[in-house]
């Protein structure tokens, strides 16, 4: 009784129509199938003997008002079972738009929970996989994000910056373009862009420094002062771009989601202007 709709018009217009789709096709076939059978009775034997002994003189007083009662019954019948299976589709359509309308404002969390009797179970199983992905792509990029932040913020100025420190950030910043890449978000050459900044980042050198890079004999693992701070300062301007990229794509799907629903706001204000 939890999932029992006690509205059965969630979506009037949708439903009204396919209501009056089935209804005029009925009527059709109706009509078609009375007028055979009042051709066939006509002048009958049968007719003849029905009439006299009903004290009827003309047949079509008999055969017309039976006929029109099994179409009035058959009208009547057939419009509940079409608000019956309108519902049935209306109910799913209604939840699948207020759905796809949360995940395009950001909300990932959403989820699709049909009645076992409601039409488009299997639309709704592929469009939970679908919002499953995404919720588990975002969370990945923010993993990602987070860590190259986390990561920046142990080291306490360039020179503390080591091998692994590098390497720790290549493998991170490649994770988070590879996850942003999945949603096409940019394009081939930035990422490949991105990996071969990560890996001049990890080994300490860049066309501007290549001239001044030295390895201090003291510790292999560090750099020279001017190559470590360039590339931390590579470092984090790569993290940035790739997180800015994601951050400027989401913002343009939200505002479009914001925009469609305004307009679709706004149509119906038109259409039913005494709500407004």
């Amino acid at each position: 009784m939890r999932n029992q709709r006690k509205n059965y018009f969630v979506k009037p217009g949708f439903q009204t129509k396919l209501t009056v789709i089935i209804l005029l096709i009925v009527v059709i076939v109706a009509n078609i199938v009375g007028g055979v059978i009042y051709g066939l009775l006509s002048g009958s034997t049968i007719i003849d003997q029905i009439s006299k002994a009903f004290e009827i003189d003309n047949y079509r007083d008999l055969l017309l008002p039976v006929i029109l009662f099994a179409e009035l019954v058959a009208i009547i019948i057939v419009t509940f079972i079409g608000v019956f299976v309108s519902h049935t589709m209306a109910g799913p359509v209604y939840r699948f738009e207020k759905v796809l309308d949360d995940v395009a404002g950001g909300e990932l969390d959403s989820h699709f929970n049909l009645r076992t009797s409601d039409e488009f179970q299997d639309l709704a199983g592929s469009i939970n996989n679908l919002i499953a992905t995404l919720n588990s792509k975002v969370a990945e990029i923010k993993v990602y994000s987070n860590n190259i932040t986390n990561l920046m913020n142990e080291i306490d100025s360039p020179k503390s910056m080591t091998v692994y420190d590098i390497e720790n950030i290549k493998n991170t910043m490649q994770k988070l373009s590879a996850s942003i890449n999945y949603f096409k978000m940019i394009d081939v050459s930035s990422a490949e862009a991105a990996a071969e900044e990560g890996a001049r980042i990890e080994n300490g050198v860049s066309p501007e420094v290549a001239g001044v890079t030295e390895v201090q004999p003291s510790n292999g693992n560090e750099f020279s002062q001017p190559g470590k701070e360039n590339a931390h300062g590579e470092a984090k301007l790569a993290s940035e771009d790739l997180i800015d990229t994601a951050a400027k794509k989401r913002r343009v799907v939200k505002e479009k989601a914001v925009g469609a629903k305004l307009a679709k706001t706004a149509e119906a204000k038109k259409r039913n202007p005494k709500r407004g």
